[in-house]
């Protein structure tokens, strides 16, 4: 009798710990899919200062071409405004107005 309730002890106490490492397994896998969600957060993370990065520094330059452009413009402006101001204001015709 005493080996047959040794045995079921025995046997009991297996089930007990392959009970306990299913269950570690589990939280093992919760664990693991966890980090795995992490990792795909921390991905689009990255990409998404990479984007915002690179789209910030597209920006700057097209403000720097476009400013340089008008800077442009504006000299050669002024440089025609300087070479017609003498015909434009020339008071030797009389004013009809």
């Amino acid at each position: 009798m005493k080996s047959m309730e040794a045995n079921w002890l025995l046997q009991k106490k297996r089930n007990l710990l392959f009970d306990l490492e299913t269950y570690m397994s589990k939280e093992e896998k919760k664990l693991k899919k966890k980090e795995k969600k992490k990792l795909k957060h921390q991905v689009k993370s990255r990409f998404y200062y990479v984007f915002w990065g690179t789209a910030t520094i597209a920006v700057v330059l097209g403000q720097l071409y476009v400013g340089t452009g008008y800077r442009m413009l504006h000299n050669d402006m002024q440089q025609l405004l300087n070479k017609v101001e003498g015909v434009l204001l020339r008071t030797d015709k009389p004013n009809y107005l």
